[in-house]
């Protein structure tokens, strides 16, 4: 199938920080990190094409190495897997809607994912280039 049209639709926009706070809270206690330092430096993070290296060198995603690109189902089985609604990701892909950017902490030991990743695993099975919030705390 072919997702082009799709994937040309969608429009990354800056996540509302405030939806992700579960995923800040519980990956600046794995981390170690200060809560408020990063929300702060997130809120002067910088919208980018999410490029192969920094998605293929994260290592807290299954959607670079899980989903292959145009590989909806097995997209949807790690969803549900997690009891994630990624059906709701595809259909907005669909309809054309704003879709949040994942969000990624770039550290000294590589790229984190800290918000997105059925996001991501929708955009690599629907075989699109998605945008990200890189953050950076230096």
């Amino acid at each position: 199938m072919n997702f082009k049209r799709f994937c040309e639709s969608v429009r990354w926009v800056t996540p509302k920080l405030k939806d992700e706070m579960d995923e800040f809270q519980l990956h600046s206690k794995t981390l170690g990190l200060d809560l408020s330092r990063l929300l702060e430096a997130a809120k002067k993070g910088r919208i980018a094409t999410l490029d192969d290296k920094t998605w293929s060198t994260m290592k807290n995603t299954d959607s670079w190495r899980g989903v292959k690109p145009g590989d909806v189902k097995s997209a949807i089985a790690y969803a549900k897997r997690y009891g994630k609604d990624i059906e709701s990701i595809m259909d907005g892909y669909k309809r054309g809607e704003d879709m949040p950017t994942p969000i990624v902490l770039l550290t000294d030991s590589g790229p984190y994912l800290i918000a997105g990743n059925t996001r991501l695993m929708a955009a690599r099975a629907l075989q699109d280039r998605p945008k990200v919030l890189l953050v950076s705390m230096k």
